[in-house]
């Protein structure tokens, strides 16, 4: 009796990438004047990337009477097996060779007289050169193209504040413009898209640092932060469903209005003027509009698709520094509501809060050191039972120097109660995303250190 193959790999890839680059910068600066510099930077970059994606199909060779197991053995072996399972639709040749030259005029005003901050202007033009030499089942072509950008941008900056606005282009790449259809997944199709045009996007930002006290007060700072960035082009995957045959095809496709604008306070302060106690704080806000592509009920085409999501979120950490012991409290919380604008999308109000605490104590008569670090993750208001949950997380240590420092012994606990878990959860405007991972398990591990110096007498 024939036992059954417990092999069930169906296809042979063999995928190669290689790539390089060279960039050599030059600038010069002019003053012309007490304040005023012109800078002319030019800036050129040689690039290039070849690639190899070969598919063989092995239940192509099923006809000359091979089970998958033998050929995926005998495939690699044999040009001629290996050629008759060559799948041509999938399988494609690159080489893509790219010149890049920038070149920026920049004026800087240095402040001093009338002008209270520096003023700096960059002018830079960008041009961009491609040639991508392409094969992919009847396609096989020389492609070019030439893209232009200028994206100026304009900086303030003084002692305590800064502000930028610019622009900015990026080309989508010329190999996502070929024609292609990559059916190796036949439910899940890609297509190319050569209508793509250069994504653009503009950006506003300032910061600005503050004293709360005099340094001989016991000095205590502040920072605000805020960022704004529009995008007037970027891409979003688009995609139709076929019922008939349960499948998917995916294609790129540009979408307008994205856009995301993130504000932050931290405060350092310390409590009393021998800065023992120290209180570190920070209020963050979050605020994005999500333009993409996605599924709505009953229609075999995606929809544009607009989502709206705030974040809120407060650290605090009181912490102690003392010559034998530094402790802290910390604790933070973040609400996140996410809604859209079709009424079979549901909306999410949760919160994803901690709260632990951190110590490290020297016994001074012994040099031992005892460290100890607790915190309890937690989740709450999520549709999904597994992303509401709670893990308390332990990790302690214990370090003693013998033979004069000359070794360290460590004996060290890992996540005591073996709480961390290998699958992440993570929402955006997208959906839930869950991922897993290798982490490393609970574990008691003792480590010795050896430390030893050479003295070479050079006088020999």
């Amino acid at each position: 009796m024939g036992s059954e193959s417990s092999d069930y790999r169906h296809e042979y890839e063999d995928m190669s990438y290689t790539e390089y680059h060279f960039q050599p910068t030059l600038s010069f600066d002019q003053l012309l004047g007490k304040q005023l510099h012109l800078i002319l930077s030019e800036r050129y970059k040689i690039s290039g990337s070849k690639g190899t994606d070969n598919l063989f199909v092995l239940s192509n060779l099923e006809g000359w009477g091979m089970q998958d197991s033998v050929a995926l053995d005998l495939v690699q072996s044999s040009k001629e097996l290996l050629w008759r399972a060559y799948d041509p639709v999938n399988s494609a040749y690159n080489d893509l060779r790219q010149n890049e030259n920038e070149f920026t005029p920049t004026l800087k005003l240095d402040k001093g007289g009338r002008v209270p901050f520096d003023v700096t202007l960059d002018l830079p033009f960008y041009v961009l050169r491609e040639r991508l030499d392409y094969r992919r089942d009847v396609v096989d072509t020389l492609a070019y193209r030439n893209m232009f950008a200028f994206n100026p941008s304009l900086n303030l900056r003084n002692n305590n504040w800064s502000a930028r606005f610019g622009m900015s282009s990026s080309t989508p790449g010329l190999k996502n413009l070929m024609p292609y259809k990559d059916s190796r997944n036949p439910l899940s199709v890609m297509e190319s898209n050569s209508r793509l045009k250069n994504n653009q996007r503009l950006n506003a930002s300032m910061n600005w640092r503050h004293k709360l006290r005099k340094e001989n007060m016991g000095g205590a700072s502040g920072r605000l932060a805020s960022d704004f960035t529009y995008h007037l082009n970027s891409v979003a995957l688009g995609f139709t469903y076929n019922e008939r045959t349960g499948a998917y095809t995916y294609r790129p496709e540009n979408v307008k209005g994205n856009w995301a604008w993130n504000t932050s306070y931290n405060l350092t302060l310390p409590l009393g003027h021998k800065q023992k106690w120290w209180i570190d704080s920070e209020t963050r806000t979050e605020a994005l509009h999500s333009v993409d592509y996605a599924a709505v009920s009953g229609l075999d085409e995606a929809q544009l698709n607009k989502v709206e999501t705030v974040n809120l979120s407060e650290w605090v950490k009181v912490r102690y520094v003392g010559k034998s012991t530094k402790a802290s409290l910390l604790g933070d919380i973040r609400w996140r509501r996410t809604w859209g604008h079709r009424p079979t999308q549901e909306s999410i109000s949760a919160f994803d809060y901690r709260y632990g605490m951190t110590i490290d104590h020297t016994l001074k008569s012994w040099r031992t050191t005892l460290n100890a670090d607790l915190c309890m993750y937690s989740r709450r208001g999520y549709a999904n039972a597994a992303m509401n949950k709670d893990e308390f997380v332990v990790n302690a240590s214990i370090t003693q120097p013998i033979f004069h420092g000359k070794v360290t012994l460590t004996l060290e606990a890992h996540d005591l109660f073996n709480q961390i878990s290998n699958t992440t959860y993570e929402v955006n405007a997208q959906g839930r995303t869950e991922s897993w991972y290798r982490v490393t398990p609970n574990y008691v591990m003792l480590h010795a250190v050896y430390r030893f110096n050479l003295h070479p007498n050079f006088n020999k």
